[in-house]
């Protein structure tokens, strides 16, 4: 795992300020993958080794699965090839002894790189590589696989799938055994039946666990809309399919959080029908990820913070190679004896997948609520170092560049974001209007937030956002701690605590007391 952080930072433009700073941080995040003494500890609060280290060749065990190509006119086979490439990539995940380029880290460079196998190596520093296509002929599927060795092109196995008699699953399967075997030898026997296990034995609905899959990974209310509806389909012709159950669970979280509607059920009964999709699919298996995620998220919206962090830790207990799992748990690990855990997570995330750009955003506002802003600074430019495209870079830096009172730097970043960002961003958008001296747009921002947004809190958040800090302190005495989805939830505490640092004031100290009791 070394090599690939090595590979990862050569990989970021030119631009970055403190690449040699990035190789060791990524270093010391990849140490978390084993068990190390907390008191051994590097200067940011990582275990060691912290310095960094020279990049070397490509692991003989490693490997990245391409998007399998379409062959023919037919462009619709196009989600085929991307989903199939993904399930074959996260089968082959699950043998240790591999190393798997995460498929988000692959696509990127496919996009500048794609047919030139000997550059796709040399940058992902991969031994070899995993390439395909997808056509249709005479109504039946025909997928042709191989493993190339990346460095001549020496295609290692290769093998064809057409017919009826190969199922999509069972050319995912097949594909990631060979591939597996000829790489890693002779599979242990717990490694063959992880990789052989079918999450269903109905071809048809796996089709549309696939479609969904897809549409999922969109994040649009229109894509999860239609993931919702073809997980539907796949549970029609299979109703023990869990990991469609758990999908579709994970559907309802995400459209809770973005308060979005979802075929079958409104707004107001996201939530509910969400936790009894996952208690359904937790029946089938105790085991489902997907589904102890998408429970622990809509705990999490519904400030049921202990709940969440019960399912979080079992989720990374039963996946302990799971980025998402250690992300979420990252992200409600906030009492204050909880803080080194919850960077440890999200280091733990990064290292399981270093292109994972929410976790560095995320992990630079973890850091800035715990003071730490000379870290943050550096993982929030990292994001904008790797993924400037990426829709949380920017709101990230805002954040930072608030914090160290840079409103030229803080403006230029907020001007970077993506409109619909900057609408539902208001109270940085107020916090940056006070820091330019405008309080009075900072007032007129604040009185066009909607009702649903501004919680029991509103007035202490409103008041300070606008400069008045002692009227925002009498207002916050009266206030009762929210912690997600009003604006006096962690973010007022930052705000009240960090940026205007109230720390030591009775007012503040009672709510934030009030606020840990309600965690624990």
């Amino acid at each position: 795992m070394r090599r690939f952080f090595e590979f990862f930072v050569e990989s970021l433009p030119s631009l970055h300020p403190n690449r040699p700073a990035l190789t060791a941080l990524l270093l010391c995040a990849c140490c978390l993958c084993a068990p190390v003494p907390l008191a051994a500890q590097c200067p940011d609060g990582t275990p060691p080794p912290c310095g960094p280290r020279p990049a070397t060749g490509a692991s003989p065990t490693s490997v990245a699965v391409l998007t399998f190509a379409v062959s023919g006119t037919d462009t619709s086979l196009a989600w085929i090839g991307d989903q199939l490439a993904e399930e074959i990539s996260s089968a082959l995940g699950g043998v240790a002894r591999l190393e798997v380029r995460t498929r988000t880290l692959v696509r990127r460079q496919e996009r500048t790189l794609a047919g030139n196998l000997r550059a796709l190596g040399q940058t992902l520093t991969v031994r070899f590589l995993v390439e395909g296509t997808v056509q249709a002929v005479g109504g039946r599927l025909r997928v042709r696989s191989q493993l190339v060795r990346a460095q001549d092109g020496r295609i290692v196995w290769s093998r064809p799938f057409a017919g009826t008699s190969d199922s999509l699953l069972d050319v995912q399967v097949s594909i990631a055994a060979a591939v597996a075997g000829a790489i890693a030898g002779e599979l242990l026997p717990e490694e063959a039946a992880r990789i052989a296990a079918r999450p269903t034995g109905n071809d048809a609905a796996y089709r549309h666990f696939l479609r969904g899959n897809r549409d999922l990974a969109s994040r649009t209310e229109a894509g999860l809309a239609q993931a919702a509806a073809a997980y539907e389909a796949a549970l029609r012709l299979d109703p023990r399919f869990s990991r469609a159950l758990g999908r579709l669970a994970y559907t309802h979280a995400i459209a809770l959080l973005n308060d979005w509607a979802l075929p079958g059920a409104p707004r107001d009964s996201v939530a509910p029908r969400g936790l009894a999709l996952a208690a359904r699919s937790l029946r089938e298996d105790t085991a489902n990820t997907d589904a102890l995620l998408a429970r622990g998220y809509i705990r999490q919206l519904r400030d049921d913070l202990r709940g969440a962090r019960d399912d979080f830790r079992r989720a990374v207990a039963i996946g302990p190679r799971n980025p998402e799992a250690w992300h979420r748990l990252g992200g409600v690990l906030v009492l204050p004896e909880e803080q080194s855990a919850a960077v440890a997570a999200y280091l733990r995330a990064i290292a399981l997948a270093p292109d994972r750009a929410v976790t560095y955003s995320d992990l630079s506002w973890t850091l800035l609520q715990q003071g730490r802003v000379e870290e943050a600074t550096f993982w929030s430019d990292s994001l904008i170092a790797f993924a400037p495209e990426h829709r949380y870079a920017w709101r990230s830096r805002v954040n930072v560049r608030l914090m160290r009172r840079d409103a030229r730097g803080a403006r230029a970043a907020f001007d970077r974001m993506a409109p619909e960002d900057r609408a539902a961003f208001w109270p940085v958008a107020a916090d940056l209007l006070t820091m330019e001296g405008d309080t009075a747009a900072a007032r007129r921002l604040l009185a066009q937030v909607p009702d649903g947004l501004r919680g029991p809190a509103f007035a202490a958040m409103s008041r300070l956002l606008a400069g008045d800090r002692e009227g925002a302190l009498d207002a916050l005495g009266n206030s009762t701690p929210t912690w997600n989805r009003t604006p006096l939830g962690i973010t007022g505490a930052f705000y009240f605590g960090g940026r205007f640092d109230a720390r030591g004031d009775p007012r503040y100290e009672r709510f934030k007391a009030a606020g840990e009791a309600a965690l624990r």
